[in-house]
């Protein structure tokens, strides 16, 4: 079977609902919609919005903006959400390294001990028209240290279901579980 994510085939309590930051055009909430995943995801800036752009169209319901570094709440049925997966594809370098505790903070405010995040992070500079697009961009070791002193631990066993079936492949690929 071609499986969309491969996270299907962990021995994880399904089905399971999915939290995209950093979403972009919206397509990876968009197929885990369409796969019974009960999805949403956060964007940064309003362009896709504001335009219409790729699935912003079709799922808005399903697709919002925020400032990832500053709290933030989603609601559902006057309820707040929580969510057993976060991803972020290339998001984290994006951030100032001073604003990465507000990220944690939200992620950590709608997780569960159990909980997964999976992302990918680039380590190299990304300039474009004289703008630093990656504000941190760090080694692999400093990114472990920074998801469990926030309170992520990688999952080694869990990446391995992985193999390159990613949907980024960033300089580095982390599947961690929330311990706390």
């Amino acid at each position: 079977e071609n499986v969309i994510f491969p996270l299907k085939n962990i021995n994880k309590k399904f089905p399971y609902n999915l939290l995209d930051i950093g979403c972009s055009g919206g397509g990876f909430v968009k197929e885990m919609s369409e796969t019974g995943v009960d999805s949403i995801g956060v964007e940064g800036s309003d362009v896709s919005k504001n335009t219409g752009r790729a699935e912003w169209s079709t799922i808005p319901e399903r697709l919002f903006t925020c400032d990832a570094t500053k709290p933030f709440t989603l609601f559902k049925n006057n309820e707040k959400m929580f969510f057993n997966v976060v991803t972020a594809w290339e998001f984290f370098e994006h951030i100032e390294k001073d604003e990465l505790l507000g990220v944690m903070d939200n992620i950590n405010s709608f997780t569960n001990k159990g909980s997964l995040l999976i992302c990918s992070v680039a380590s190299y500079s990304y300039v474009y028209d004289d703008v630093e697009y990656h504000r941190t961009t760090e080694d692999e070791n400093w990114w472990i240290d920074f998801f469990k002193n926030n309170g992520f631990e990688r999952d080694t066993d869990i990446e391995m279901y992985f193999r390159n079936e990613w949907v980024r492949q960033g300089t580095f690929n982390f599947v961690l579980i929330k311990t706390k």
